[in-house]
């Protein structure tokens, strides 16, 4: 299968094909992660379509849907909602988004903690989806695709036995598809607000946008350092805050993987 690219979400792409201890790898055409969908060319639907795709996840809260659009959605795919979203930091996002001041935008590492200690069930709850083959292929996404929609994918490939260097390295793939410059910055700013403006960026503001835009693996650290101090461990995390069954694990992993 070739892979699906897709020209209104750069940061599209499948989850398949990465090797998991014991032999297996990760089957591909089944979950895809991605930025939002709002603004998909009427080719990017037909490949949707020609994929098959039935579940398309959001993890956009309804402000951030606003702001940036609706998906658009391929003919027989359910949309479902799971909100995510820290009330601490979403202010300061729609405001670097909608002014341009982006010095106002969250610490990344913060992010990430958040997500481990606050969302556990919305996270777990898309987990439940990719859990059942009825919903699959299936496409989980926030508006980028780099931080929510990393952190799911991280998890994810880490409950089907992917080896962290690996998790790691798909953590830190947006970064060749949206923000290795202030220029692929600048464009996807303009992908995900519809912001077009010709003023110069400041100084600050280049460097905040390197910090919030240019993943690094302190960052994914965090979080995992964040699961040990909550939960103890990744399979008590996994259980109790994710809430996800033993049932629910035998079941991703007997759906998504394949011998090598």
């Amino acid at each position: 299968m070739s892979p699906i690219t897709l020209d209104g979400a750069p940061n599209f792409r499948d989850l398949g094909g990465e090797e998991t201890v014991g032999g297996y790898k990760v089957r591909s055409g089944l979950v895809f992660r991605s930025g939002h969908l709002a603004n998909l060319t009427g080719d990017d639907m037909q490949r949707l379509t020609d994929a098959g795709l039935r579940t398309v996840v959001d993890f956009r809260p309804e402000m951030e849907r606003e702001m940036t659009g609706i998906d658009q959605v391929p003919p027989g795919a359910e949309y479902v909602a799971i909100p995510i979203g820290d009330s601490r930091m979403a202010p300061h996002v729609k405001r670097a988004l909608e002014e341009g001041d982006f010095t106002v935008l969250p610490d990344l590492r913060d992010a990430n903690r958040s997500l481990i200690s606050n969302f556990g069930p919305e996270l777990g709850r898309m987990l439940e989806l990719a859990g059942d083959p009825s919903n699959l292929p299936l496409v989980f996404h926030c508006i980028g695709g780099k931080d929510r929609t990393g952190m799911a994918a991280a998890l994810l490939l880490s409950i089907l036995g992917v080896p962290r260097e690996k998790v790691r390295a798909d953590y830190l793939q947006s970064n060749g598809r949206i923000g290795g410059t202030v220029p692929d910055q600048d464009a996807f700013l303009d992908n995900v607000t519809g912001r077009y403006t010709d003023t110069p960026l400041s100084e600050d503001n280049r460097a905040a946008l390197r910090r919030f835009f240019v993943l690094e693996s302190e960052y994914i650290e965090a979080a995992w350092d964040e699961i040990d101090r909550v939960a103890g461990s990744f399979d008590v995390y996994v259980r109790r805050n994710l809430g996800l069954s033993d049932e629910t694990i035998e079941r991703l992993r007997a759906n998504l993987l394949e011998p090598t």
